[in-house]
């Protein structure tokens, strides 16, 4: 742990770097709102209140990781989180996961807010980021449309009509540069755009058509094949980078002893019946 003072022109604004989240999203409250503590036994307080709920790390590690994950959990996120869940434990690192917007988690990371992404599909470089070697889940990405018909085979196969994506979503900013796109905030948004003809086509997970059979947007369907199959990756801020290598042989043996698949299997035989229930 480290505790540290630093003092402004006005008042004394108290740091605590901890190694609980908790403590430190108070600290960075505290900071935001312009809170100060003039009184030397009152920061002492503080001293103490941090050393009682916020023992020291004699690893120098913190023992609870925060991964941003998108809203809209979809099943190749469920496979991602219980992958990583499952490795980091034989670490003996507890994590969490913050659900938000794709857009939000480039600021949570600018800000040194989370420790880096579940995962991610695009291999495109990312400020404060380091991309394991070893995949974690994956994604067939998938065209929807109502009433277009053509057989799908690639990107450019989709330039003649309008197409929706989610807002951030670096895979598809990627691919489908120069074609006429529209953003939307969120899978539903994007579907029920898509159903009211506002778009041709939504690009998306092939979990979308159940999102879309659960709205009750039935004039919407799947083209087939699919668009590709990606891999996604996990994504750790370089302030861990001491886990990579450690954490890579974790998960490589965890592919060779078939449990990432297993996981795969599962988590997508739930969705399958789940969806199977839609009426």
């Amino acid at each position: 742990m480290k505790i540290e003072f630093d003092e402004c022109t006005k008042c004394a604004h108290f740091v605590i770097l901890c190694k609980w989240h908790e403590i430190s999203v108070m600290v960075r409250w505290i900071q935001r709102m312009k809170l100060c503590v003039n009184n030397k036994n009152i920061r002492v307080l503080f001293c103490v209140l941090a050393l009682i709920f916020c023992p020291p790390s004699f690893s120098g590690e913190k023992t609870q990781l925060i991964f941003t994950d998108i809203v809209d959990q979809l099943p190749s996120s469920i496979v991602a989180q219980r992958v990583l869940r499952a490795a980091y434990q034989r670490m003996g690192i507890g994590i969490t996961f913050l659900l938000v917007p794709n857009l939000r988690t480039k600021t949570l990371l600018e800000n040194h807010e989370v420790d880096g992404m579940s995962y991610r599909f695009s291999d495109a470089p990312i400020q404060n980021l380091v991309k394991l070697s070893v995949p974690i889940t994956s994604e067939d990405l998938c065209v929807y449309t109502v009433d277009k018909k053509f057989v799908v085979n690639g990107y450019q196969s989709l330039r003649p009509y309008s197409i929706g994506y989610l807002n951030g979503a670096r895979i598809f900013d990627d691919n489908l540069k120069e074609m006429r796109t529209e953003t939307a905030p969120s899978e539903e948004s994007l579907l029920r755009k898509l159903s009211a003809g506002r778009t041709d086509l939504v690009v998306e997970s092939r979990a979308s058509l159940c999102t879309a059979k659960k709205l009750g947007l039935n004039n919407v369907v799947m083209l087939e094949p699919s668009l590709e199959s990606v891999l996604g990756y996990h994504w750790l801020s370089p302030a861990h980078q001491n886990l990579i290598p450690k954490l890579e042989q974790i998960l490589k043996e965890m592919a060779r002893e078939g449990t990432i698949k297993k996981i795969q299997r599962q988590v997508w035989d739930d969705y399958n019946a789940d969806c199977a229930n839609v009426k």
